[in-house]
């Protein structure tokens, strides 16, 4: 029930997101921690957007080989996938 309740937000948030067809691909971007909220946020938007829609992931971090968070966002992206 909660999943059907968070996929029709997202849909009824991204329904109206233009599409300029003259454009290989649009895309729309989702800060991404790789946390439990941004991973299932971006997978929910992947499967109500249509495919013709990119959906960039971007994550901010200080130390890339180190750092905990950008570890969890590689493997919540790899996950992703």
């Amino acid at each position: 029930m909660l999943a059907k309740l968070l996929t029709n937000a997202v849909s009824k948030r991204t329904q109206n997101i233009p599409f300029n067809v003259s454009q290989q691909h649009d895309a729309v971007l989702v800060m991404f921690s790789g946390g439990l909220d941004s991973t299932i946020l971006a997978s929910i938007i992947c499967t109500v957007l249509d495919t013709d829609y990119r959906v960039d992931l971007v994550n901010v971090s200080f130390d890339a080989k180190t750092s905990a968070d950008r570890i969890t966002a590689i493997l919540s992206f790899y996950e992703l996938l």
